[in-house]
């Protein structure tokens, strides 16, 4: 499948480019690459799910062989949009029997294209297409299959620690949200596929209310280089001949302070 999308020679590709791009995060070098990854397909209610593979590049560290997932997060992948069904009164109507939502704590829906991960090595992020359902206290996610809303993850609003919101609040974009478990990564979409502002205002309102923990990418990140190494072996042109390049591993943590200073915090 990541063949037919990167080319058959994308690990030595990403590597080569990776090395000569070391202050670049892995979604920059990869944009060009991924953003026709993300298909949006609503199956039949007959259609089983199938299982998405992730994306992984050959590693090693103190001579021991790893398999370690890279993490892809693109503007243009999470801004596909899907024909969601929610604005009539039926649909409404649906997504609020099917959630099991009542109608007087519903704030918002709008499409919404996520990823959630733990924390740990950077992995390949598809972005998940469905409904965001914004309540006074909680997000849920929800995809659409078979004619029915299925929930897929929920964000509550008190396991936020701390929001990168990258240019701020109000601007036009993708955000991330911080547990002590996981991080998220939202973009709030029009059924045209751009950013819709108004309602990552109003997910920002419920979820990192004015009080709440929040930076920019000025101020901090969330994705550091590890002391392990990825090694590959790029093909030099018009010979046979191979050479080594290697690439610190970078991980996601929690950059959530908890009244430290930016600075001390991890």
């Amino acid at each position: 499948m990541f063949g037919s999308v990167f080319g058959s020679n994308w690990r030595s590709d990403f590597a080569r480019e990776l090395s000569r791009n070391s202050n670049d995060e892995p979604w920059q070098i990869l944009q060009q690459r991924f953003e026709r990854s993300a298909i949006c397909i609503i199956p039949r209610r007959e259609d089983s799910q199938k299982n998405i593979r992730h994306l992984y590049i050959p590693s090693s560290s103190k001579g021991r062989l790893m398999r370690t997932p890279l993490l892809a997060l693109t503007l243009a992948a999470l801004l596909s949009a899907c024909t969601i069904p929610y604005e009539t009164p039926e649909a409404r109507a649906n997504i609020e029997r099917d959630l099991k939502l009542n109608a007087d704590e519903i704030v918002t829906i709008t499409e919404t294209n996520w990823c959630l991960s733990a924390y740990g090595d950077l992995q390949v992020c598809k972005p998940k297409q469905g409904l965001g359902v914004l309540t006074k206290s909680k997000l849920v996610l929800a995809l659409y299959k078979g004619g029915m809303y299925q929930q897929a993850e929920v964000i509550n609003a008190g396991d936020v620690q701390c929001a990168h919101l990258r240019s701020g609040r109000a601007a036009a974009d993708i955000f991330y949200l911080f547990s002590d478990r996981w991080f998220a990564m939202l973009a709030p979409i029009t059924p045209g596929g751009a950013l819709a502002l108004d309602k990552k205002a109003q997910f920002l309102n419920v979820l990192v209310p004015v009080g709440t923990e929040s930076f920019t990418a000025e101020q901090g990140s969330f994705i550091r280089e590890t002391d392990r190494k990825n090694y590959s072996a790029v093909a030099v042109p018009g010979t046979q001949a191979y050479v080594g390049t290697s690439q610190s591993i970078r991980e996601s943590f929690n950059p959530c302070t908890q009244g430290k200073n930016r600075s001390a915090a991890p």
